[in-house]
């Protein structure tokens, strides 16, 4: 094997029987952009073809940046009783060739919580998804920005890459609030009986 960054899985000498083939596995790795060439020298008893020679050649570019893309840029919560917890899922693809790092995922406000816990990385194509909680404590409307700090190159001037979603809705209105209402009457005997409204 003759050129840069080319390999080939072969350890010593082989045996071929008539009509036999085998197939050899030949590796290009770069290790910085260029283009490159290379040759496959099999040399062998054949009486006319002694040596064969297979001209090889690659090419290897920077490839595409960590790029963050976000199935949806925005969620909405729809009118919710106070103190539950609904959730909503946000997932972050990554859409360039190198590794993605997502060092955070945050909310504005803290009726909002996330289930990130530790930085994580994304491979070229790969997905990684965050649930987001809502607990509100009062009647009221409620938003939030999420704020995703990764290395894509493109979303921040001063390092911190901030990917901003418009804001996590929620919102509960009291005059809703009877349908998840249960209060407890005598009735007409001394039987107490709930009714749900």
């Amino acid at each position: 094997m003759e050129g840069e960054f080319f390999s080939i899985d072969f350890a010593d000498q082989i045996t071929l029987q008539l009509r036999q083939a085998h197939i050899f596995n030949v590796t290009f790795a770069p290790t910085r952009t260029g283009n490159f060439a290379g040759r496959l020298l099999i040399n062998s008893n054949d009486p006319d073809n002694q040596q064969v020679i297979v001209n090889l050649s690659g090419v290897c570019t920077p490839g595409i940046p960590p790029t963050i893309a976000l199935d949806e840029w925005g969620h909405y919560f729809d009118v919710v009783p106070v103190n539950s917890e609904p959730n909503l899922d946000a997932d972050e693809r990554n859409q360039g060739d190198l590794d993605l790092n997502i060092r955070s995922v945050e909310t504005t406000a803290a009726e909002f919580t996330t289930s990130f816990m530790a930085p994580v990385t994304i491979p070229a194509e790969g997905v990684f998804g965050v649930q987001v909680t809502f607990t509100p404590l009062h009647s009221q409307y409620y938003e939030s920005e999420l704020i995703i700090r990764s290395n894509d190159p493109q979303q921040d001037v001063i390092g911190t890459w901030v990917k901003r979603l418009r804001p996590w809705r929620g919102y509960h209105h009291p005059a809703r609030s009877s349908r998840f209402w249960a209060g407890c009457d005598r009735g007409d005997r001394d039987d107490p009986a709930i009714h749900l409204k």
